[in-house]
């Protein structure tokens, strides 16, 4: 048994670019999204576009929410809510994603996003206690920790994608989508099958997760934008994660492991894996949920975010411990 799981808290619970313009925020996204303001942060040689809610909570502490490759700050909009009463909260849409732009000739790798998402902190001067990463955002959390450029007292992956996609294959495939995110045919076409009836209710099923019409509709309208297609094959074409992997072993923080037990986007045998590896890990299963379990439950996952932030003394909530 690795030290993880003897303090694991969990075991008592059940400038901008030409040609490239940021994803607008309309009259119907403010409505929607009582809690958190959005707006334009140039940061990094990256115009980001940010959304946040802690200019009024100075006194509580710090969140970071990444979210995952394709996706953007609308994946949050369930649990925001549910954790802005307490935390300050920080949500960028990474770069090449949704309403964030980056220079056509960038290279979004993982050291250059971490870099650029340290730059952005720095603007912002938002120190976090606590980092949530979906997906890939998780191992930029853990990139930004390892770098020392954030100092959290621990790290949440939720379906965490730590291993290189595709397994022994990630060789091949990393300039597939290199070549596929430089053919604006392709990145075109992609665009529009989007909007064809049921094509992103089939892509967001391949996940494992079942999101509401709502959410749907959300991912429609970002993927049908040929910049946010272009970004996410980007991020793909240059995201090598065998590096990252090999230096997981010397995570300075916890890392709690949050894991949908069906996800088919990220095999839940991963992390098992990392859990053996890890020191600091530990691994808390999400029964029947899928990748986007955050989204199908945010509910029951901000439970769980709001118990680790208690339990590493960063909030303190009058109704106790959770069952």
């Amino acid at each position: 048994m690795n030290s993880a799981a003897r303090l694991n808290p969990l075991d008592r619970c059940s400038p901008e670019p030409e040609g490239r313009r940021p994803m607008l925020i309309d009259e119907g996204d403010q409505a929607s999204l009582a809690l958190g303001s959005f707006r334009q942060v140039s940061a990094g040689g990256i115009r980001w576009r940010v959304r946040a809610d802690h200019a009024k909570a100075e006194s509580r502490p710090r969140l970071l929410l990444l979210h995952g490759t394709g996706a953007g700050v609308h994946s949050w909009n369930g649990i925001w809510p549910l954790l802005a009463d307490h935390f300050q909260l920080l949500a960028p849409d990474l770069p090449g994603h949704a309403g964030s732009s980056a220079p056509d000739h960038w290279r979004p790798s993982l050291p250059a996003m971490a870099h650029g998402l340290a730059a952005l902190l720095e603007t912002e001067q938002f120190e976090p206690d606590l980092v949530v990463g979906h997906s890939a955002g998780a191992a930029l959390a853990a990139r930004l920790t390892l770098d020392g450029r954030i100092t959290p007292r621990a790290l949440v992956a939720i379906n965490g994608a730590f291993m290189p996609y595709g397994g022994a294959a990630a060789g091949l495939m990393m300039p597939i989508a290199r070549w596929c995110a430089d053919s604006g045919m392709i990145v075109r076409q992609l665009a529009r099958r989007a909007s064809q009836a049921g094509a992103v209710e089939r892509l967001l099923e391949q996940t494992g997760s079942a999101v509401t019409q709502e959410a749907a509709e959300r991912y429609r309208e970002q993927l049908q934008r040929p910049e946010h297609v272009s970004g996410t094959l980007r991020m793909m074409a240059h995201w090598d994660l065998r590096p990252l992997l090999r230096e997981l072993r010397r995570l300075p923080r916890p890392l709690y492991l949050l894991v949908g037990d069906r996800d088919k986007t990220v095999p839940p045998r991963q992390a098992e894996q990392l859990g053996r590896r890890i020191a600091l890990a530990a691994v808390h299963h999400l029964p029947g949920l899928g990748h986007l379990a955050h989204e199908e439950q945010p509910a029951s996952v901000a439970d769980l975010l709001n118990h680790i932030a208690e339990e590493h003394g960063l909030i303190n909530r009058s109704e106790g411990s959770l069952q």
